[in-house]
């Protein structure tokens, strides 16, 4: 299976999937979501520290390369 029948099929996949086992479908799909809140936040911040760390190795009198 290639990566775009995977990606275009999901939701149809997890729809069934949510149809056959309706609990755990909930509990995963709440577990899903709250992941998607937490992961831009820390992307965000760990783009940012990576950000202002090059920023500050390059004005740092002793940075060398």
């Amino acid at each position: 299976m290639n990566y775009l029948r995977l990606v275009a099929t999901s939701p149809a996949r997890a729809w069934a999937w949510g149809q056959r086992y309706p609990y755990a479908a909930i509990g995963y799909g709440l577990v899903l979501l709250l992941g998607a809140w937490v992961s831009r936040p820390l992307l965000v911040i760990i783009a940012a520290a990576a950000i202002i760390s090059g920023i500050a190795a390059i004005f740092n009198p002793q940075h060398q390369e």
